[in-house]
């Protein structure tokens, strides 16, 4: 399948920004499609290609799933350094 240039930048993007919001806290996909506006599919695909990454973690707990920016071996969030 064929995707121009554009779609590659603007995915780009996206992950930033999803990155960004996940560095301020811990979020949930259901307020991330509300902060961000994209809707629950282009949320979900960009936060999975995080997770796939490796740049994010999801949490289960309490019914809720939690995404965050993973911790590195001195429990600084990654985003901080």
């Amino acid at each position: 399948m064929y995707r121009d240039p554009e779609f590659k930048t603007l995915a780009a993007d996206r992950k930033g920004t999803l990155y960004k919001l996940l560095c301020v806290e811990p979020d949930t996909l259901e307020h991330l499609v509300r902060v961000t506006g994209w809707g629950l599919e282009t949320t979900q695909h960009t936060l999975l290609q995080l997770v796939i990454d490796g740049r994010v973690i999801c949490k289960n707990g309490a019914g809720v799933r939690l995404y965050s920016v993973k911790v590195d071996a001195n429990g600084v969030r990654e985003c901080l350094g």
